[in-house]
């Protein structure tokens, strides 16, 4: 059966028995994916407006039905900033104090107690001598950071604090999502991406991706693919490899941001699980 768009409006004629058994089919279909579609979201998500969205985007590119496994899902751009003008003002000037290298202005947003990594690690001193901010330029904070804060994120409300993380590869991605132990799991960050046969800009494309969340097989012996691309799986199954500026783990670095005494401060610039 020829699938259906969910957005399709349906009509019955008592008069005509042929649109009721049309409309009987039509039932006994959706009844049957009535799982598969749980399973897609989450049934605990499902009122999340972020995953509605992810929903809406994937039925759009798929005639209007929902993939029944993890090969079509997606994880769309998500930025909640300007939700909270004052937050969206205090991001928007540290962009800016990142762009220009500005140490002193970093360190006055970093809260005394960040979260640096998960073995205790934590404080601003510890900060410091982890990015090495006593030598300016060679620091890769400012990479790390432009690059989180370019890819908005979402708020949360942690032990009754409003928090906001980035990027939404982080605060966003599905909790039932699970990569497996013998994967890693990324988002693709771009429209159109090509994943390639070969690691090359000039070898034969196996498929177009958008927005969607792929795996990477972890081989038990180190794999010589060139620096700068990345082999997943593909939608549908395929190997294909993809340049790694357009990957983003939700393990790779985030910041996590809270209001202390009434001031956006840093709590949070972490990477792992």
């Amino acid at each position: 059966m020829k699938a259906m768009s969910f957005r399709q409006p349906l009509e019955l004629s008592s008069s005509r028995p042929a649109n009721a058994r049309c409309l009987l089919g039509v039932v006994v279909a959706l009844a049957a994916t009535a799982s598969p579609v749980r399973s897609f979201i989450g049934a605990s998500r499902i009122a999340n407006p972020i995953n509605r969205l992810n929903a809406r985007y994937t039925a759009s590119k798929n005639n209007g039905s929902l993939p029944q496994t993890w090969k079509g899902r997606k994880l769309l751009p998500v930025d909640e900033a300007a939700k909270d003008p004052t937050f969206k003002a205090f991001r928007d000037a540290l962009i800016d104090a990142v762009k220009r290298k500005d140490t002193q202005f970093i360190l006055g947003v970093v809260a005394p107690d960040i979260m640096n990594d998960f073995g205790g690690g934590n404080g601003i001193q510890n900060f410091k001598t982890k990015w090495r901010l006593g030598k300016t330029e060679e620091s890769k904070v400012w990479a790390e950071l432009d690059t989180v804060l370019s890819m908005g994120g979402s708020f949360r409300v942690e032990e009754g604090k409003k928090t906001f993380w980035a990027p939404y590869v982080y605060s966003t991605w599905p909790d039932d999502f699970d990569c497996g132990e013998d994967a890693q799991c990324y988002a693709v960050t771009g429209d159109h991406v090509n994943a390639r046969r070969e690691p090359g800009s000039a070898a034969p494309i196996v498929a177009s991706l958008s927005y969607d969340i792929v795996k990477s097989k972890i081989e038990d012996v180190p794999n010589k693919t060139p620096e700068g691309w990345t082999k997943v799986i593909v939608p549908g199954g395929a190997a294909g490899y993809v340049a790694t500026r357009f990957l983003r783990s939700p393990g790779d670095y985030r910041a996590g941001f809270a209001r202390v005494k009434g001031k956006w401060l840093m709590t949070a610039f972490i990477a792992g699980d």
